[in-house]
Order: structure tokens, then C-alpha cells, then sequence
């Protein structure tokens, strides 16, 4: 198994992405329907609950004991005759230190955040105490921006409405109509995924969008069919 951990950029953690089997936690069968890609999730999610006891659960103990191990080299180092020996395996262990100390420091951090999350959903008072934390211009500049963004910016010149097109009611051709009707297409599909920020996800407990695009050589069929299916059969059943 490999961990490898990602570049935070504009979060406050650094995601850790993994490897997974993807005969054991994706395929079974090939059902295609939303209920099926949820039992496939859910598995995905118990394989990965396993996988965090056996590697993970211990990560700050792993860090103590190679930042032990570490110090302990290096006051056997302070003989010079014992430096030219020891010194790869410092180097090694160093490497290990920095990163499991990354992993345990996004580990505590993603705790932190779905804390947060949880307390901020049901409103308790911790969520209203970390509101009171913002500053009084920070409050200020939030809802100016946000009722300005409501009113619009002005103008110097507003074209005239068309009284021909308001006689005509609100009404579309028929090159628009059939536009519309349009069956949603598998490149839609895809664009609209890459386009969600790869640390959104449906709640603090759920599959991030950046699973969906590291994993896409094992679920993009299912999530394609699946989503093609929603879109243009079932609604169309339903209408």
C-alpha cells in the first residue's frame, strides 16, 4: 500500500491519497443503477475504515518512535568515527519523520474540520462562538459584497426591451426547444466533475470530488452510466 500526500493549496490540509483493490472495494457485478453505485461506496468506505485502523490509527506513535529513533542516531553520531557510518540512515529516518509527521498533522486536521462541521450543523454554541471570532470588518465587508452583488453594477447605457418579444409572451423557437431536450452527454458529464473543487463533498463524512477524479479509471463508467441514466431516462420516465 502507498500513501502519498497532496499539496493542501487553498485548504487548510494536506488530503492523503490512496491506493485502493479495486476488485475488493468496487466491482461486484455490473448493475448500474444509483442504488447499486451506493452499496459500492459504502463498501469503499468500510474497506477504508479497515485500512485507517491497520495503517493509521497508530500514526502518532509511529512519529514518536522514529523521532526517537532519529535522536538516538544522532547522539550515537557525535563520535566522529560512528558519522560517515550512520549518516544514510539518518537520512532515512528523517524522511520517514517528515512524512508521517505530514500524515498525523493532516489527519488531526481533517478531525478538526469535521468537528467543526458537525458543531456548525446543529448550531450549538461552539458554531455561534467561533462566529463572534470575526471581525466587525470582516462582517461588514461580507454583507456589503453580498447585497451588491444583489443590486448589480451601473451602467451607461440600458438597451430598451423589445415590445415585439414581450407581445410574444414567454416563448422559445423551435431550434431552442429541441435544444433544450437535448440528451445530456458523457463529455458534459465529465466537464461538470472536473469542475468541482476537489475538496467538496455531499457532507464531512462523504467522497471528496478529488476521489471521483483519482479513481476515474475505476468508477467514471459506472458514475457516467449512472448519471446519463438519471438524466435522460429516468427523468424522462418521470415526466
Amino acid at each position: 500500500m502507498e500513501v502519498t500526500v497532496m499539496n493542501p493549496g487553498t485548504s487548510d490540509h494536506s488530503p492523503l491519497s490512496l491506493e485502493l483493490d479495486k476488485q475488493k472495494a468496487w466491482v461486484r457485478g455490473h448493475k448500474k443503477d444509483m442504488n447499486d453505485i451506493w452499496r459500492m461506496l459504502k463498501r469503499v468506505k468500510k474497506n477504508l475504515k479497515q485500512l485507517n485502523i491497520m495503517e493509521f490509527k497508530e500514526v502518532s506513535n509511529r512519529v514518536k518512535d522514529i523521532r526517537g529513533q532519529l535522536h538516538n542516531l544522532q547522539e550515537s553520531m557525535r563520535d566522529p568515527r560512528a558519522v560517515a557510518f550512520n549518516r544514510q540512515h539518518e537520512k532515512e529516518l528523517q524522511i520517514q519523520l517528515e512524512k508521517w509527521s505530514r500524515i498525523e498533522e493532516s489527519v488531526m486536521q481533517q478531525k478538526s474540520r469535521v468537528q467543526c462541521l458537525k458543531l456548525g450543523d446543529a448550531n450549538t454554541t461552539y458554531f455561534f462562538a467561533n462566529m463572534k471570532n470575526m471581525t466587525q470588518e470582516t462582517l461588514e465587508l461580507e454583507v456589503n459584497t453580498f447585497y451588491k452583488d444583489l443590486l448589480g453594477k451601473a451602467a451607461q447605457n440600458i438597451p430598451s426591451v423589445s415590445t415585439t418579444v414581450m407581445k410574444n409572451g414567454n416563448t422559445l423557437n423551435r431550434k431552442q426547444q429541441i435544444q433544450l431536450a437535448t440528451k445530456v452527454t458523457k463529455e458534459e458529464v465529465i466537464i461538470a466533475l472536473q469542475g468541482i473543487n476537489y475538496m467538496k463533498a455531499p457532507r464531512y463524512d462523504g467522497f471528496n470530488a478529488h476521489f471521483f477524479k483519482r479513481a476515474w479509471l475505476v468508477v467514471g463508467e459506472d458514475i457516467i452510466t449512472t448519471t446519463l441514466f438519471q438524466l435522460n431516462v429516468a427523468m424522462t420516465i418521470v415526466q
